[in-house]
């Protein structure tokens, strides 16, 4: 007589442990994903201060008459900005600032790839002032405003991750979404 053996056969080990691996995918994933939402939020917030101080900078008729880029000690010295660690950056992104002849400003993050940060999944976050450069050219979300990259001095597009465009018409501060946040 043949006797059954108490346990588990191989195949229900192998299914659960397919179960479990699946499981713990999952979360893996989730959180991942989360993170992921939340550090592009932070680095948004950070881009959006940038975008409200340089916006009242730009409207301050004294305060440029050109071409170039703006530094954050310039916004900080003006007083858009409070007093802060002398770098333009966020976490591992440089942020760079420009500002054609007729005072529309460009804010750009550059920096390696970290999470799938990219100047078209990060729009989201930035709102209205979000914008992406295509065919040397800067388009707004939505595509109100297209300005010619050519008219930014020293702006470029390798590894640029994150992208708002400031025209020149738009009412001063505010000027994306904020995801909650508030300064």
């Amino acid at each position: 007589m043949i006797r059954k053996e108490s346990g588990l056969s191989l195949i229900e080990v192998m299914i659960g442990v397919l179960f479990f691996s699946i499981v713990s995918l999952s979360v893996y994933n989730y959180y991942n994903r989360s993170a992921e939402q939340h550090y592009m939020n932070n680095v948004s917030v950070v881009m959006c201060r940038y975008a409200d101080a340089l916006s009242y900078y730009l409207q301050d008729s004294t305060a440029t008459n050109g071409n170039g880029s703006v530094s954050l000690s310039t916004l900080v010295a003006s007083g858009y900005l409070p007093p802060m660690q002398e770098t333009s950056g966020v976490g591992e992104y440089e942020i760079k600032m420009y500002v054609d002849k007729n005072k529309n400003g460009l804010i750009a993050l550059y920096g390696g790839e970290y999470y799938s940060l990219t100047s078209e999944n990060i729009k989201k976050f930035l709102g209205i002032r979000g914008a992406s450069a295509k065919d040397n050219k800067i388009i707004s979300a939505g595509g109100y405003y297209s300005l010619p990259v050519s008219d930014f001095t020293g702006f470029r597009t390798v590894n640029l991750r994150g992208l708002m465009l400031i025209p020149s018409i738009q009412t001063s501060g505010q000027n994306c979404d904020r995801g909650g946040y508030d300064f």
